[in-house]
């Protein structure tokens, strides 16, 4: 019993061969990228749960932050209004002052006045 093959037949033999050995060679590396795959999926699912957890608690220190921004931009405008608050404080205070020394020195020189007669 002989057997006879014919060149195409023996060419795909040939190929049925090398993608035989292919899928062989394949299967380690598929294996590994399919739990590779399932890794990224359960770090994505920690992700979602840790960033649900963190935007509540960024947006409350957003919140914060453009509040401490007005009373900053409210001390600022204290500051910068201060010297005309000092101006004005040292002016309330100096004319009752002025009015009370010019009133005191002229008691004083009438009492010298009448002293001297």
């Amino acid at each position: 019993m002989t057997f006879t093959v014919t060149l195409i037949e023996l060419s795909f033999f040939l190929i049925a061969i090398g993608f035989l050995m292919l899928v062989v060679y394949l299967i380690p590396a598929i294996i590994q990228f399919r739990q590779t795959a399932r890794s990224i999926q359960e770090l994505s699912e920690e992700s979602k749960k840790v960033l649900r957890d963190t935007v509540p608690v960024i947006n409350k220190v957003k919140r914060q932050l453009d509040g401490i921004g007005d009373a900053v931009e409210k001390f600022k405008s204290v500051g910068n209004r201060l010297p005309y608050i000092a101006d004005a404080v040292a002016k309330q205070v100096k004319r009752p002052f002025v009015l009370a020394a010019g009133l005191a020195g002229g008691i004083i020189y009438i009492f010298k006045s009448l002293k001297r007669r």
